[in-house]
């Protein structure tokens, strides 16, 4: 499946947009831990940090997308909640979240679940996870760009990696966790172009029978 995936998606995402994107996300991520650490005390200061980490990292990734001509929003949850982040990336859908150092599985905010359920259709069984009346597109694939946190311990100015990742519908799984850096390397020329060139009907059979013979 990563075989199938890494190179579908760096033929929706352009390249300038993707190897810039960490630095953006750094700069966001060091601005909310010193002012965090400017303006808080204990026990107060590790909660507004990670509350900081949050939203300077939402408006950093559109002001980078905006930057390299990606289609970038916030709209609001359906029924109307706590707005978030989406880039459109053709038929890439592309949010954003973090997750503890040892620990790969997101919170399930009702915006991660709107991006994740646009894998239902390449998932041969999925649970029956949403009690509201959310229905995807036709089309699409929801991606999520993870925020590691470092691990207690460590330096807290500094993300530990950024991982791109396809989550099952229902948040509690990965059909690709990939290290940013190693992402990366789905750009470099490649002599056969077929799967890049899949329409997505091709690409979910590709899913499906890849993840039949895990």
């Amino acid at each position: 499946m990563r075989d199938v995936l890494l190179p579908y998606l760096a033929s929706r995402i352009p390249l300038e947009f993707i190897k810039h994107l960490p630095e953006a996300m750094e700069t966001a991520y060091f601005q909310a831990y010193s002012n965090a650490e400017a303006r808080c005390a204990q026990p107060e200061r590790t909660r507004v940090r990670g509350q900081l980490r949050h939203y300077y990292q939402n408006g950093a990734m559109r002001d980078h997308a905006e930057k390299h001509g990606v289609d970038a929003s916030a709209p609001h949850t359906d029924p109307k909640g706590e707005r978030y982040t989406r880039l459109v990336f053709d038929d890439v859908i592309m949010g954003r979240t973090s997750v503890r150092y040892s620990n790969k599985t997101p919170p399930p905010a009702k915006h991660r679940k709107t991006i994740a359920a646009l894998n239902k259709r390449i998932e041969p069984h999925t649970p029956d996870f949403f009690d509201d009346n959310y229905k995807p597109p036709k089309e699409g694939l929801g991606i999520l760009l993870v925020t590691v946190h470092p691990d207690n311990g460590h330096d807290q100015s500094v993300p530990s990696h950024f991982v791109i990742g396809v989550p099952y519908s229902n948040l509690k799984g990965w059909h690709l966790f990939e290290p940013l850096s190693s992402f990366l390397a789905a750009y470099a020329p490649q002599e056969d172009q077929s799967v890049v060139d899949l329409a997505f009907p091709k690409l979910k059979k590709l899913l499906l029978d890849a993840e039949g013979e895990n």
